[in-house]
């Protein structure tokens, strides 16, 4: 999908980027048609990009680099995939401010060649080779200077030398395997030669099984070999002294571990989610460092005394074990704690900056929140008691200013309890996925919050207590029952942005003319006609309209006239082609008609001289020659996807 180009200075089209070539921070270039591609001497406009941080040239139709690419001072990633004619990187080493270069699928390119130049870039940290084309790694990947190569998708590739190669590389700390081959196989035994690295990642490989030599890997730290095929763990494994982080997580076919997998003493975190394990050896309770435990549902037996032994951080149990499990903190000031399967709980919670409780079947307090002073977010699903409960400990906590509450189940979470009205200093307070039936009034009491995001609520009204968030500037709101907004609405001077989505709004109160801060409006619609309060909104710069029915377009558009409106999005199935007074429109820059099935563009999109972006549905758009020729020479069409199509101006 084409973005626009925002402030954040990232652009997926040239002709966008050639406009404003200082402001390209990001560009993403990828020819998704023969037409659509770039060759070495349109993409030279690179280099007046001085401010290029990140580029990927896609499909380009290179031969070699760009000239001028020295100039840019700021760039640190360089990707180039699928470029099929590119055969040399002749002035890469020039570009001595890249931290990572990725070269995917290039079938022409001399990589002993590349590699050699790649070796003269100083700063250089993460190299990524893949493609069926690679068969091979040259010897002259001994000179680069990457401390993490990345091999992806190299199904022709002759692993076992490969490895043998990566082993010269003496500054290698993190390699990572990802589809080297199409069908299940097992990592070579030349991988015990990497004794370097500190990290293995080859998740998703279609690994069948590991080599005895992986105890040679005796710096390694890291061993993440999820979603693969793997039927067992070599014993040798537990030869590895220095390893704190084992992921053995969805090989389905796994159905033990080691017996001596409590000589891993270093190992922190184990994952044994969908995996076959039913049991934990004897040995695993003389793993005095683990602190995460992540298992499956065929987990039914550890030893006796392991979680009476152990003190975990995050625990992740099936039902057979969790009632067993224990969460203690091993540091009152960790950074984020996570309560996840778990049933008994120590009053110790430690004291965190981030919460996550997912606990519905949880049956005693929290007590440990009472006692939460670096708090600052915190996200609960909890039961309507524990919830209460919970909320009533957390107006102790000081610093918190987000939260986040999620229902138990598909019935929702019913009413909110009124404790919320103690949480004084809240600043965001998101309810989005609780489908509330009742809102009580203590919410009013939030005199702080300037985010609130209700969600599917199933009530007809909504309390007048709200009226009282004085400080409010976003509030979302998304449920079929409510057709009216209140009239206090007017009251919130401080609300920019409005969402009201999926209810049936037949109008709007006259006073919300008055909020003069409101620039950004969402609108869920029943009525066939607009109302006049829409146009009397007199800071309103974006709108996005859903009307699933008939509806009187054009009425909708001069009442807009008096808007400074400049993005506008319509979403409806009912409209063929937009009224003329499109063009009354003089500040709208951005319009999204992507979700209309429009037959024919009028021509009065000519008349928009600010518009720079256009999104349409081109299903029953047989060309897109009318945009272009209603727009201008201009304008071009930037992307073209299934269903939709974007169109840019240039300067």
């Amino acid at each position: 999908m084409t973005r626009s180009p925002t402030s954040s200075g990232w652009f997926d089209s040239l002709v966008q980027a050639r406009r404003e070539p200082d402001q390209v921070i990001g560009l993403s270039l990828e020819a998704k048609r023969k037409s659509d591609g770039h060759d070495e001497t349109r993409l030279g406009v690179l280099g007046q990009m001085i401010n290029l941080e990140r580029c990927t040239l896609d499909r380009q139709k290179l031969r070699c680099l760009p000239a001028g690419l020295a100039a840019l001072t700021k760039l640190t990633r360089l990707s180039l995939h699928r470029c099929a004619a590119l055969a040399s990187l002749a002035g890469i080493e020039e570009l001595a401010t890249l931290t990572t270069v990725e070269l995917y699928e290039l079938p022409a390119l001399d990589l002993a060649d590349a590699l050699a130049r790649i070796a003269r870039l100083p700063r250089l940290e993460t190299l990524l080779l893949g493609g069926e084309a690679l068969h091979r790694v040259p010897a002259e990947i001994a000179g680069v200077a990457a401390a993490t190569v990345r091999l992806d998708r190299c199904w022709n590739l002759d692993l076992a030398d490969a490895l043998t190669q990566l082993a010269r590389l003496a500054p290698l700390r993190v390699l990572e395997l990802r589809i080297i081959s199409q069908a299940a196989t097992a990592l070579p035994d030349t991988l015990g030669g990497l004794a370097q690295v500190e990290e293995l990642i080859a998740g998703a490989t279609s690994l069948a099984a590991l080599p005895t030599t992986i105890g040679g890997l005796t710096q390694l730290r890291r061993l993440d070999v999820h979603r693969n095929q793997l039927r067992a763990v070599p014993v040798e494994l537990c030869d590895l002294a220095r390893l704190e982080v084992l992921d053995l997580s969805w090989n389905r076919t796994l159905r033990k571990v080691p017996a001596r997998l409590g000589d891993l003493q270093a190992l922190r975190s184990l994952d044994l989610q969908e995996t076959g394990v039913a049991a934990l050896p004897p040995s695993a309770s003389r793993l005095a460092n683990l602190r995460e435990l992540s298992a499956g549902a065929k987990l039914v037996t550890v030893p006796a005394d392991f979680f009476a032994t152990l003190r975990f951080d995050k625990v992740k149990l099936p039902a057979a074990l969790s009632s067993q499990a224990q969460f203690r903190p091993l540091d009152v000031a960790v950074e984020r704690v996570d309560l996840d399967r778990v049933e008994r709980v120590t009053d110790d919670l430690g004291d965190p900056r981030f919460l996550t409780v997912d606990l519905p079947g949880l049956t005693t307090p929290l007590v440990g929140l009472s006692r939460m002073r670096r708090l600052e977010a915190a996200e609960l699903r909890l039961s309507p008691a524990i919830l209460d409960d919970a909320l009533t400990r957390l107006a102790d906590a000081p610093a918190l200013v987000r939260l986040r509450i999620r229902g138990t189940d598909a019935a929702g979470l019913g009413g909110l309890p009124a404790s919320i009205g103690g949480l004084a200093g809240l600043d965001e307070l998101n309810l989005g996925g609780c489908d509330l039936d009742a809102l009580p009034p203590e919410l009013g009491r939030l005199r702080r919050l300037r985010v609130l995001y209700l969600g599917k609520l199933r009530l007809a009204q909504l309390p007048d207590e709200l009226a009282e968030l004085a400080a409010l500037e976003i509030l979302e709101l998304t449920g079929p029952s409510l057709t009216a907004l209140p009239a206090w609405i007017s009251r919130l001077s401080a609300l920019r942005h409005l969402t009201l989505r999926e209810f049936g709004l037949r109008g709007l109160p006259t006073g919300i003319a008055a909020l003069p801060q409101l620039a950004e409006l969402t609108l869920s619609w029943a009525a066939p006609e607009p109302v006049p309060e829409l146009g009397r909104l007199s800071a309103l710069r974006r709108l996005d309209f859903e009307r699933r029915g008939t509806f009187n377009w054009a009425s909708l558009l001069r009442l807009l006239t008096a808007s400074p409106l400049e993005i506008l999005i319509l979403r409806t199935g009912q409209m063929e082609t937009l009224p003329p007074e499109i063009g009354d429109h003089p500040h709208l820059r951005h319009l999204d008609l992507s979700f209309t099935r429009m037959k024919r563009v009028p021509p009065e999109l000519g008349r928009l001289g600010a518009l720079r972006y256009l999104r349409v549905c081109h299903g029953d758009l047989e060309t897109g020659q009318s945009v272009v020729a209603h727009l201008g020479h201009r304008w071009s069409r930037t992307d073209r996807g299934p269903t939709i199509s974007t169109y840019e101006r240039s300067e």
